[in-house]
């Protein structure tokens, strides 16, 4: 794809959280948590982009900073060529609500990012409402149109999120997101919490309407499968780092870093008479508040050498478009 195609661009994304210890008298900040440590890459205009890893390893707050919703510590991120870290902490208010409007988030948890007291009708019809979208005698014809496009009916609409079942609220948090019609959703582990038939009509869903509506997706998940059916290119993070990134065929099938080769290891295999060979991680997650020097994970490489411990890897190009950062790849 060429650079025209490039809807979102991250460049050198820092988010760091201080770390206070309480003292008697006041309080002494301590040191600081590597959240999201220096991270490049591209978004391509309707494409589906997956970012993997361990929980903990930087996902959602990528997310997050990219948002505005937790202010970021340095870099910058292009959004259509305009500076959305910029706009975010200096934008008018009609700037940040325009922004507001292209970029949605589907949260991870519906139980907790919905409002309990709120009817579906309000929680849906409360973005296009506060944007001015949609006239008043249009708003309910708007309502339904939306339910409809996740396959809910039009008398969900008067029920509370406790009076649907995990699947129905994730297909709500989707409406949610829609109503305003956006062009760039981060769906951060959508289909975490539900069953694996419901995984697939939500996968199915969300596949639709990027066709219809030419959406632009990052997918944040742990569930490798899901990302090998959704996603053209994948990213894999270690400890608020990028480790290796490019296509999902590459990614899955040619890995070169040995962090990723123990994620796709760790695949079931939907087949009881087949084994998978499963590389066991020794050790704990080191602290992202004192990260190991050199490369972040040769604590639990089991092909680190002493190199590793001194030096970080820079990028190496594998194939068109798949990069890794190891010294010693997977052979």
């Amino acid at each position: 794809m060429s650079k025209q195609d490039v809807i979102l661009s991250v460049t050198d994304l820092q988010k760091y959280f201080t770390v206070v210890s309480r003292q008697i008298i006041g309080s002494k900040v301590t040191g600081k948590v590597h959240a999201v440590d220096h991270v490049d890459f591209d978004v391509y205009r309707g494409e589906t982009l997956g970012l993997v890893g361990e929980s903990g390893c930087g996902k959602t707050t990528t997310a997050r900073t990219i948002l505005g919703l937790t202010p970021a510590s340095g870099g910058e991120v292009l959004y259509n060529g305009e500076d959305l870290l910029q706009i975010w902490e200096k934008g008018s208010k009609e700037e940040k609500m325009k922004y507001r409007r292209k970029l949605k988030l589907v949260f991870q948890n519906p139980w907790t990012s919905l409002n309990p007291r709120m009817p579906v009708k309000d929680i849906v019809s409360e973005g296009f409402n506060i944007h001015g979208l949609v006239e008043k005698e249009d708003a309910r014809d708007r309502l339904y149109d939306i339910l409809h496009e996740v396959g809910l009916e039009p008398y969900h609409a008067e029920r509370f999120p406790h009076q649907f079942s995990g699947g129905q609220r994730q297909r709500i948090v989707i409406a949610r997101a829609l109503s305003v019609d956006p062009e760039f959703i981060f769906a951060d582990e959508p289909v975490a919490s539900l069953d694996v038939s419901i995984r697939a009509q939500i996968l199915n869903l969300m596949t639709d309407l990027q066709a219809k509506k030419n959406l632009t997706y990052v997918y944040i998940s742990h569930d490798l499968s899901s990302v090998r059916q959704i996603c053209a290119r994948v990213i894999v993070m270690y400890l608020g780092q990028m480790v290796e990134y490019g296509p999902v065929k590459a990614i899955f099938e040619e890995f070169q870093h040995h962090y990723t080769e123990a994620l796709m290891k760790a695949i079931p295999v939907p087949d009881p008479d087949r084994s998978r060979e499963r590389i066991v991680l020794w050790g704990e997650v080191p602290s992202t508040i004192n990260p190991p020097g050199g490369c972040r994970f040769h604590t639990r490489c089991p092909a680190a050498q002493e190199k590793c411990s001194k030096e970080q890897p820079p990028f190496t190009k594998a194939k068109k478009g798949h990069y890794f950062a190891c010294w010693y790849p997977v052979a």
